[in-house]
């Protein structure tokens, strides 16, 4: 399952240098601050961006160019007073290019794991007649009295026994039952560990098509994840 991929992100910014003898020494200073607070702007823009695959969350980035589109300066009129002599401030703006480099920490044990898990689940949710993800699955297994899809717990279940059943992973990986939230809301999902240290949160009831979260996302998306079932 590939992981590796590159996006481009742009943004602008501006900074001002002060207070100088001259407008010309204003200016090279102002100037030398674009490229290390457009490398910051961008830095910025890193760690809020999502990398399409939920467990490819390791970010590089790369800063590509800095374009000045103005450079200006004019006499501080209260530093002049403050110094008793002339003194400039100068302003400079631009815009940046960059970019963020994902890829996923897992061995090809994991990708490995990920293909047949996926297999499965799309079989599971023939089986059941899932039709649609989360709440709105819900709903459609409650209105039908569980003849469409089944429900965060089944799921649950479902895949802690396919775990067990199949010898060749559960020989592999620490299997934990955990949930989210508080009671009468209690969520329930599986999270794998393997032996690199990857961690990652099954919860197909979310998701049919791509089951998969890495941990530190899922927490970060819908809650602190707790040991053991609760219902």
């Amino acid at each position: 399952m590939g992981c590796n991929s590159s996006h481009a992100i742009s943004g602008s910014g501006q900074r001002t240098a002060a207070y100088y003898k001259t407008s010309a020494t204003a200016l090279t200073h102002a100037r030398k601050l674009a490229r290390p607070y457009a490398k910051t702007l961008a830095g910025l823009e890193r760690n809020g961006f999502e990398c399409p695959n939920r467990l490819c969350q390791r970010k590089r980035m790369t800063l590509d160019s800095v374009t000045i589109t103005s450079l200006t300066s004019s006499l501080g009129i209260l530093a002049s007073i403050f110094w008793l002599g002339k003194r400039y401030e100068a302003t400079v703006k631009f815009d940046w290019k960059a970019t963020i480099h994902c890829s996923g920490p897992f061995a090809d044990e994991v990708g490995d794991f990920m293909d047949d898990f996926t297999d499965a689940v799309k079989a599971r949710a023939k089986e059941v007649w899932t039709i649609a993800d989360g709440d709105l699955g819900n709903f459609g297994t409650t209105l039908t009295g569980g003849l469409l899809g089944d429900g965060c717990v089944a799921w649950a279940l479902w895949v802690h026994q396919w775990l067990i059943d199949s010898e060749e992973w559960f020989s592999k990986l620490k299997i934990k039952q955990m949930h989210i939230g508080r009671w009468p809301f209690y969520h329930q999902v599986i999270l794998v560990c393997f032996e690199d240290g990857t961690e990652i949160v099954l919860d197909p009831w979310r998701d049919k098509d791509d089951p998969f979260w890495d941990k530190k996302v899922y927490e970060k998306k819908y809650g602190k994840l707790k040991e053991g079932f609760s219902q």
